[in-house]
C-alpha cells in the first residue's frame, strides 16, 4: 500500500543513497537536508523522503514503489546511489518502466541532481557496467545452488532477473537522466539557496495541476 500523506501538499519524493562517514557521504546527506528545507520551508511543498516517512516496521518495497509511482522525483545521483539496489532497480528502473522507457518523459518527472563524485561513472558507463555485472554474478551463486530449477524462490529470482534488466537498460537510463541541462555538483546545485531547483519543481508541479 501507498505510504500515506500527511497533508493535502503536493509531494515530490527523493531518491539518494544514504550518508555515511566519508566526506562525500556527509555531502550526499547534508544536499538532501538542506534541499528537503529549502523545498518545505520556502516552497511550501512536502517532500517524501524515507527518513522522514518511513516507521519501524514499514516495508522498503513499499516505499520504492511510492517513488517508481511519484509525479515528480528528484534523483540525487552519486557514486554510492548508481550502485545501491534499492536506487537504481527499486525505484529509478521502476519510474523509467512506468514512463514506458520513454527519455522525455522520464526526464521531465525525474529531475537528476547529479553529484561530483558521479561523473566518472556517467562518463565511463563501463565500469558502472562492469559493478552491476559482478553484483548479478554474486546474487546468482547461491540461487543456483539452493534453486536451480527456479520453483522455489520466485522472488529472489525476480530480483536477480530486475538486476539483468537494470544493466542492459543502463545506457537507455543514464542518457534520460543525462539529456536535460541541471546543475552539476554541490556548489551548482545549491546555489542561491537551491533557486534553480526549486524553481524547476514549482513549473513542473504547476505544468501538472499539482499546484492549482
Amino acid at each position: 500500500m501507498p505510504i500515506p500523506r500527511t497533508s493535502s501538499r503536493p509531494l515530490v519524493y527523493v531518491s539518494y543513497a544514504w550518508g555515511d562517514a566519508t566526506s562525500q557521504g556527509r555531502e550526499r546527506e547534508l544536499i538532501v537536508d538542506e534541499l528537503c528545507t529549502a523545498l518545505e520551508e520556502q516552497e511550501q511543498i512536502m517532500v517524501g523522503r524515507d527518513k522522514k516517512l518511513l516507521k519501524t516496521g514499514d516495508s522498503i518495497e513499499d516505499f520504492a514503489a511510492d517513488i517508481a509511482r511519484g509525479g515528480l522525483v528528484l534523483a540525487v545521483i552519486s557514486r554510492k546511489s548508481l550502485r545501491s539496489h534499492w536506487c537504481m532497480v527499486d525505484e529509478l528502473l521502476q519510474a523509467f518502466r512506468r514512463r514506458n522507457f520513454n527519455a522525455n518523459e522520464f526526464g521531465s518527472d525525474v529531475l537528476a541532481l547529479i553529484l561530483d563524485d558521479a561523473r566518472d561513472d556517467l562518463d565511463n558507463l563501463a565500469d558502472l557496467i562492469g559493478h552491476w555485472s559482478e553484483a548479478i554474478k554474486k546474487e546468482r551463486t547461491p540461487l543456483e545452488l539452493a534453486d536451480p530449477d527456479r520453483r522455489f524462490s520466485p522472488d529472489s529470482w525476480q530480483r536477480l532477473d530486475q538486476m539483468h534488466e537494470l544493466r542492459a537498460r543502463l545506457p537507455d537510463l543514464i542518457r534520460s537522466l543525462r539529456i536535460r541541462a541541471m546543475p552539476r555538483g554541490y556548489l551548482a546545485i545549491s546555489r542561491k539557496d537551491f533557486s534553480e531547483i526549486r524553481e524547476l519543481v514549482v513549473n513542473r508541479l504547476n505544468e501538472k495541476g499539482s499546484l492549482a
